[in-house]
């Protein structure tokens, strides 16, 4: 199968440089490894950190650079990216007969996405695997990227942000959907207080006005939510739950999982497993 429509690999992006897409033609999943920085969609400014994967379908036009997020933000960015065209998945469909619903799906997607949940996990880590497997492994990850792509759960929507004064309801929506889609590393005040447009005070008094509790609280009952589904549905380790979900320490996720659920993490699957 010729590969000439499907681009695999790692990139960096110097302060102050900018990867421009016009009159795009590709399909593009970019996972940002390291960095921080903005892109430019329809329009409206956003941020991007180390973490985020985003999708985009052909015929968009975007940026994205790593400047303009201050001083502590001011660094390259480093990110892998899998981008295929039409006459690829053309290609794919000739050699793989049974994939027209998956490709089907794909190319119906035309919203830029941001990709969240369990599905981030899944897709952060293969990849990662890009820039450690040789030529042989790429066609076999590919596929297994393109089969996550394809079911649109845990992807959201990257709607254009409000000019002017932005609805509140529409604010509340973009902050827990920012939580969700980066629950699993540390974010920081400055960090979301930014994404939204505030002042680090003025977040704080917002955030807890409308969620009645603080904003480490609230990213800690999404990690213990996301916890408890896991320790249902896999064998895995607590220890290994815990480091999934952005946790330092296996103690400390022990110990607020009790605060939330009322017993320990062990005692919440044994005693579902009971019932």
């Amino acid at each position: 199968m010729n590969n000439s429509g499907c681009l695999l690999g790692d990139m960096s992006l110097l302060t102050q440089n900018a990867e421009n897409q016009k009159n795009n033609k590709f399909w593009t999943l970019l996972y940002i490894k390291k960095g921080a920085g903005i892109y430019l969609l329809d329009g409206h400014l956003r941020g991007l950190s180390d973490g985020d994967l985003l999708f985009f379908p052909p015929g968009l036009d975007y940026s994205f650079s790593s400047h303009d997020l201050g001083d502590e933000y001011n660094i390259n960015i480093s990110a892998s990216v899998l981008r295929f065209d039409e006459a690829w998945l053309d290609a794919l469909l000739g050699v793989f007969h049974g994939l027209s619903e998956m490709v089907l799906n794909i190319r119906n997607m035309r919203s830029a996405m941001y990709v969240s949940g369990l599905k981030w996990m899944s897709l952060s880590s293969l990849m990662d695997e890009i820039s450690q497997c040789g030529a042989a492994s790429q066609s076999c990850l590919v596929m297994k990227i393109l089969e996550q792509i394809s079911d649109s759960k845990d992807m959201l929507p990257l709607t254009s942000e409000v000019k002017g004064e932005e609805p509140v309801g529409e604010r509340l929506t973009r902050i827990r959907r920012y939580i969700d889609c980066n629950v699993y590393r540390k974010i920081t005040l400055d960090e979301i207080a930014g994404y939204v447009g505030m002042n680090r005070t003025y977040f704080c008094l917002f955030f807890k006005k409308h969620f009645k509790i603080s904003l480490t609280e609230y990213v800690n009952s999404r990690k213990v939510d996301i916890a408890s589904a896991m320790l249902l549905q896999t064998e895995k380790p607590v220890s290994d739950i815990a480091k999934e979900c952005g946790f330092t320490t296996v103690n400390y996720f022990n110990r607020i999982f009790r605060n939330i659920m009322g017993v320990s993490p062990g005692e919440y699957r044994n005693a579902r497993k009971i019932c």
